[in-house]
């Protein structure tokens, strides 16, 4: 699961450093796309019953719009890139809606859910960063990563809601999500956390630095197991909300490593017609936490797409 809620096949080698323009170059023509895809699901739940939107797919929509938010496009100079913004402010508009539809039903602390949900809460920096990697993930160390899960989303969602209400990370919070070996769900909880821990201010910014490491150390882990994830066929049947929620994360902290063509194609291929993102062959089943991942991941790819298209310094 994402970290917090009140009461809440394809293998490729690894990028090489300095590639991220290369790389980007088959994702020149998926920007739109992209946006299809993010409309397409905001509309469908847009549609569905009020009681249906929960805050695993709204945390979703959250991060997705504040990585849409983190580029915009440069000012239209072509018919293109001026449907572009005009999809851009469309998406905004429908986004808008599906919150309003949310607040209506799901009242329940909401200072704190208004404090989570705000999209400026998951906005980037415009420095990319590259992973340096590290040993390999096998199946034993994804099994082992389940038990620790449960355990740790208790402990990170306490913690999350400790920066939430007071901004005080005690001793005990900062220890337990700057721990090394952790893996899966575990790791993407404890980048979430200090994301949050910088962007509202509650550690000095003298000790960003610091925790900056700490993320980059953790997303190269779990840059190894979604390569490992992805090139198997059966663990990613097993591991497919995982891997996306890896991209999601760490894309959303500028690992350009995460941003590969080849995901995407297997992000999007878990999108049926309607707009929702199904755990199982079923062509009916729509899963609220896959699709809310799936949303942020499909946010962080438009944002690096957006990043080339507008010529940003890479810095990593």
């Amino acid at each position: 699961m994402w970290a917090y809620f009140v009461c809440l096949t394809l293998l490729c080698s690894p990028t090489a450093h300095g590639s991220y323009g290369n790389d980007l170059i088959g994702l020149q023509d998926w920007q739109s796309k992209i946006l299809d895809s993010i409309e397409s699901t905001i509309t469908h739940y847009l549609n569905e019953n009020d009681e249906v939107i929960n805050a695993n797919l709204m945390l979703g929509v959250s991060i997705m719009k504040g990585q849409l938010m983190s580029c915009v496009n440069k000012p239209a100079r072509s018919r293109k890139s001026f449907e572009l913004m005009k999809r851009w402010y469309a998406i905004n508009k429908v986004t808008n809606k599906l919150y309003e539809k949310f607040y209506r039903t799901n009242i329940t602390e909401p200072k704190i859910t208004k404090k989570i949900l705000d999209p400026e809460l998951w906005t980037s920096s415009k420095e990319i960063i590259h992973s340096t990697h590290h040993l390999p993930i096998n199946e034993a160390d994804m099994d082992s990563s389940v038990v620790e899960d449960l355990f740790f989303q208790n402990v990170s969602d306490t913690c999350i809601l400790e920066l939430l209400t007071s901004c005080r990370p005690s001793a005990k919070c900062i220890r337990s999500e700057l721990e090394d070996n952790f893996l899966g769900y575990a790791l993407t909880h404890q980048v979430l956390y200090i994301h949050i821990l910088k962007k509202m201010n509650c550690i000095k910014s003298s000790v960003h630095i610091i925790l900056d490491g700490f993320t980059q150390d953790k997303c190269n882990t779990m840059f190894n197991e979604a390569m490992y994830i992805v090139g198997d066929s059966n663990v990613f049947n097993d591991y497919k909300d995982l891997f996306i929620e890896q991209i999601a994360v760490c894309g959303m902290e500028n690992m350009v490593d995460f941003i590969r063509p080849e995901w995407l194609l297997v992000l999007m291929s878990l999108q049926n017609q309607q707009g929702c993102f199904q755990s199982g062959d079923d062509n009916q089943s729509c899963d609220l936490h896959l699709a809310g991942v799936s949303l942020a991941a499909l946010g962080v790819y438009w944002k690096f797409v957006c990043f080339k298209n507008n010529k940003i310094i890479n810095k990593g």
